[in-house]
């Protein structure tokens, strides 16, 4: 199968995809069972690559999102799965694929597309800039800088070669296209025929026999065929490579679960300090009151406005009016109403007491209830404490079995990891001279583009200059001063258009002064009034203000007055003494005296508790220490290629 194929098989399953019907597996298997897709090197790359677009469609998102919104205009919604699929392989698959095959996919595509693509991605300054910016949003900084950025930047010099040679080949359709459309029909010349006798018809000769050849012997089919022993030694590479494969992602998978097992000692003290400063902070016996807001008693002085003055003192106007309506009806017989206020304040004296004492009531319950839940609570905590001593027991026991046994498997895992490690190095070394070279050659080509950049810009720069002397000579023979006559104006003259207005310049200025002092007189007027008018207001907020002082004034007196009879009237509140409530008072007493009794209690089996606990942890980190002391051992045995002999016997069997 050939690179369009596969990319084509790749667009249709990442467009055919719907997270909301079916799952990743499902819907690539139903895929490939429809497809018929056998090979299983085609199927391992389809699903990869459809996986990855699943698995990394944010980072596609970002750059496909702002290529439609700048250079990919003309592109349709259609298209869009196809540069997906492009972008995964540029972001994460370039360093497996290599140039050779990852430009053999882009020619796969339309080339004018392909490279208006291309070249929006591989911008630099696009890439350090806004879509650095545009991926930390979404991951880490440390897996953007890492994984994205830094390889797409080591690969952009091959990339600007593939984005170049798509370039030419645009232009050279481009120009055939032209080419095509501006040739001039020319008129095809039609020839005759010769007028020339027929010959007779000749006589056809007998034909002889041609003589046979003995038939030769066919090429066998194994001359093109691989032998059996390659094709099994083949399977039985690429079965050890998906084995080690495996083991190694089992290894790293579970390689450090062991460190994991028990917290470490600051860990520990800090979480005892959490839960030390919740238990500080829990106050059964608190007063749960809000204090009392402070009283203000000095007055704080406020300046009234005119508006504020004229309100209060129609106000006061309308009380003195209903004080002579209500003065003029005692007059005429009505009566007071002094009698029913008595009444009615006693009345309320009494509804106050009962009152209190039913606040009473209720607050000697709601903390009878509250102590009531303490020991409730007391009792089923000490109950956890219990279930808990025994668990950890039980738990312990099985942690020291689960360490013997995984102490066995870390030893087999750690053979295995040494020996993957050192078939892997080789490969890395030569990848690492691999681009060494590309790299010498890179900044080959660009210190000789940067010398040709730069004897181009001292051409321009010349030219430039030239042109500046020019402009600055044209101007200087553009601003030479031409010398004018001035003409002479009589200013008593009119324009002589014959309009039935038409005065001099004289004239003119003489009516403007007159309508000046006109103006002038009458704004002094209006000022005059104005004043007047604001002298007479003056007045009558000053009569209103000696109207509003007298009524604040006599509104003092009177509330001293009331305030008087209230404090020497009413005496200080007693609640009635109620048998319910003295019940009350001595169930809650004994609740807390229970309560006290069994905080005394629990401190002493704490005591007990927490050495047994220390204890505990004292093994539990012997055992830690032990475990990473062994993996540090087999980390430096690694390092000095002890196990050199079986990493080598590995390569070769991959």
């Amino acid at each position: 199968m050939d690179h369009s194929t596969l990319l084509s098989h790749c667009r249709q399953a990442w467009e055919t995809f719907d997270e909301l019907t079916a799952s990743i597996e499902k819907h690539i298997d139903d895929y490939i069972s429809e497809n018929d897709i056998s090979d299983e090197r085609e199927e391992a790359f389809i699903v990869e690559v459809f996986a990855g677009c699943a698995r990394y469609h944010r980072v596609m998102k970002v750059v496909i999102d702002a290529f439609y919104k700048s250079d990919g205009r003309n592109f349709t919604q259609s298209e869009r799965p196809t540069l997906t699929v492009l972008s995964y392989l540029l972001f994460y698959r370039l360093d497996e694929l290599g140039i050779e095959n990852f430009r053999a996919f882009v020619d796969s595509y339309e080339p004018n597309k392909s490279y208006r693509y291309l070249k929006f991605v591989t911008n630099e300054d696009s890439v350090r800039s806004w879509m650095c910016d545009c991926w930390c949003s979404v991951f880490a900084d440390n897996y953007v800088t890492t994984v994205l950025v830094e390889p797409l930047l080591s690969w952009l010099p091959e990339l600007s070669y593939v984005v170049e040679d798509l370039r030419c080949r645009v232009d050279s359709r481009r120009q055939a296209e032209k080419l095509k459309s501006t040739r001039k029909k020319t008129t095809v010349t039609v020839p005759e025929p010769f007028n020339i006798t027929q010959l007779r018809g000749r006589r056809v000769p007998t034909p002889q026999e041609i003589p046979r050849l003995k038939p030769h012997k066919l090429v066998p089919q194994t001359t093109y065929k691989l032998p059996v022993e390659d094709i099994q030694l083949d399977k039985q590479r690429e079965l050890n490579r998906r084995n080690a494969e495996m083991a190694l992602m089992e290894a790293n998978r579970v390689q450090f679960r062991c460190a994991n097992a028990v917290r470490s000692e600051k860990s520990r003290s800090r979480l005892q300090q959490i839960i030390a400063e919740d238990e500080s902070k829990l106050d059964f016996d608190r007063s749960k009151a809000r204090p009392l807001p402070p009283n203000i008693s000095n007055t704080i002085p406020i300046r009234l406005n005119a508006a504020a003055i004229l309100r209060e003192g129609q106000l006061f106007r309308k009380q003195e009016d209903e004080t002579l309506k209500h003065l003029y009806l005692l007059e005429s017989g009505y009566r007071d109403e002094s009698e029913f206020n008595r009444w009615q304040s006693e009345m309320k004296r009494r509804d106050a007491l009962d009152t209190d004492a039913e606040a009473e009531r209720r607050r000697i319950e709601g903390q009878l209830a509250l102590e009531e839940a303490i020991l409730a609570k007391r009792t089923l905590t000490d109950e956890n404490k219990r279930r808990v001593s025994e668990w950890k027991s039980d738990q312990a026991k099985l942690m020291d079995e689960y360490a013997k046994e995984q102490m066995e498997k870390d030893r087999e895992i750690r053979i295995l990891v040494e020996e993957i490690t050192m078939g892997h190095k080789n490969a890395k070394e030569a990848k690492v001279r691999v681009r060494e070279k590309k790299r010498m050659i890179v900044e080959a080509v660009e210190s000789e583009s940067r010398e040709l950049l730069k004897a181009a810009l001292e051409a321009e720069e010349e030219r430039m200059t030239i042109q500046l002397q020019l402009i600055a000579e044209i101007k200087a023979m553009e601003s030479a001063l031409k010398i004018r006559v001035p003409k002479k104006v009589d200013l008593t003259e009119t324009g002589g258009y014959g309009l039935l207005s038409e005065m001099s310049i004289s004239e003119l200025r003489e009516r403007l002064k007159m309508l000046y002092f006109e103006q002038e007189e009458d704004e002094a007027r209006k000022r005059e009034e104005i004043l007047s008018d604001k002298i007479k207001k003056d007045e009558y907020i000053i009569d209103t203000l000696d109207i509003i002082s007298r009524h604040r004034s006599e509104n003092n007196r009177k509330a001293a007055e009331r305030n008087r009879q209230r404090s020497s009237s009413v005496d200080k509140r007693k609640v009635v003494s109620d048998p319910r409530v003295t019940e009350l008072q001595n169930r809650l007493q004994q609740r807390k005296s229970e309560r006290l009794r069994l905080n005394a209690v629990g401190s002493k089996h704490t005591m007990k508790t927490s050495s047994r606990s220390h204890e505990l942890i004292k093994q539990k980190n012997e055992l830690e220490q032990s475990r990473w002391a062994e993996l540090e051992a087999a980390q430096e045995r690694t390092d000095h290629g002890l196990p050199h002999q079986h990493s080598s016997s590995s390569v070769k069997v991959l």
